[in-house]
């Protein structure tokens, strides 16, 4: 027997629990002290449990925060990558919006060009048909190419 093994029955009349190298020793009294009974166990086969708990454990404590930090990560790129598209539809409507802006722009310009045009052009019909309403009037034979260039003047005009 060791030494760890001998103190451990020199107990006496109370139980006692005592841990050597790699033994764990536990002794009781039985039958009013006649007997002790000793229990020897192996630490290391005791606490096997214990033990793969522990590094199950940590293993948890190591892993969820891996975990927690992938998720979080993959969760924030989704999320920039919708605001990006977002981003992206909005500066095309915005450029599509500029677009349609020029073009009533261009539009309006138009039609204000038009007009500014459209005042002597009538005032010259106006004029082409009152010159015609007058060789009317006049002597054929003697008017007659003049006839056909304000008839065509008129025709321009009208174009």
């Amino acid at each position: 027997m060791s030494a760890g093994e001998l103190r451990a029955l020199a107990s006496g009349d109370k139980s006692q629990i005592h841990l050597t190298d790699n033994f764990l020793y536990a002794t009781a009294p039985i039958n009013n002290g006649a007997w002790t009974l000793v229990l020897k166990t192996d630490v290391d086969t005791s606490l096997a449990e214990f033990y793969k708990a522990r590094k199950r454990d940590i293993l948890i404590i190591i892993c969820a925060p891996l975990i927690i930090l992938v998720v979080t990560t993959l969760l924030v790129r989704s999320m920039v990558n919708k605001i990006e598209d977002a981003d992206r539809k909005r500066m095309a409507l915005n450029n599509r919006m500029r677009q349609v802006e020029k073009m009533a722009l261009v539009g309006r310009l138009a039609a204000s060009v038009a007009h500014e045009i459209n005042n002597p052009l009538q005032i010259i019909t106006n004029q082409a048909g009152w010159v015609d309403e007058l060789l009317d009037d006049e002597d054929n034979s003697q008017v007659k190419n003049l006839k056909n260039t304000g008839t065509r003047s008129v025709k321009s005009a009208r174009m």
